[in-house]
């Protein structure tokens, strides 16, 4: 599969908060998220916006094959930060088949906080907008893993995890 390219404003945001990570206390929904590499075991990391929903959180990823989305299946933990405040969490995949309302939300809200197609919020890969059915967002869900934090503690550093 070949992996998409990212449009060039994302990948400068991105740059900016792996060097910057208190940056995020200020952007909205996104947060850094941590994860170990499936192969050095060092921490990677990514922004994410992380969806709260029906009293559950998520992480939704705009690509299967993103290395954060590797990382995080091999490990099942990573940490979330956000401004100063880091929290180790532990996730589990969301099937296939439930994923379709969590996606329909996410794009929602992403939409609704004054995201775009072409924006930071990371929507620009998903091929359905905010006001499509919810078959529209079924029928994509096989592409955009998902993934529900089951546990989430808070630490004061990410070396502190790593332990």
């Amino acid at each position: 599969m070949i992996r998409p390219k990212l449009p060039e404003e994302v990948l400068q945001l991105n740059e900016t908060l792996k060097r910057q990570p208190h940056l995020t206390e200020h952007m909205g929904p996104l947060h850094l998220f941590s994860v170990p590499g499936r192969n050095s075991g060092q921490m990677r990391a990514t922004p994410v916006a992380p969806l709260d929903s029906d009293g559950q959180r998520y992480l939704v990823a705009a690509f299967a094959e993103a290395d954060w989305v590797k990382n995080l299946r091999l490990s099942g933990w990573g940490i979330l930060t956000k401004g100063q405040h880091l929290l180790r969490v532990t996730i589990v995949e969301v099937a296939v088949p439930e994923r379709g309302p969590i996606l329909q939300t996410f794009i929602r809200q992403m939409e609704h906080l004054g995201g775009d197609s072409s924006g930071p919020s990371g929507h620009f890969a998903f091929t359905v907008g905010p006001d499509e059915p919810l078959e529209a967002y079924t029928a994509i869900a096989d592409r955009h893993p998902i993934f529900r934090i089951v546990e989430a503690t808070p630490v004061s550093s990410i070396e502190e995890t790593t332990r």
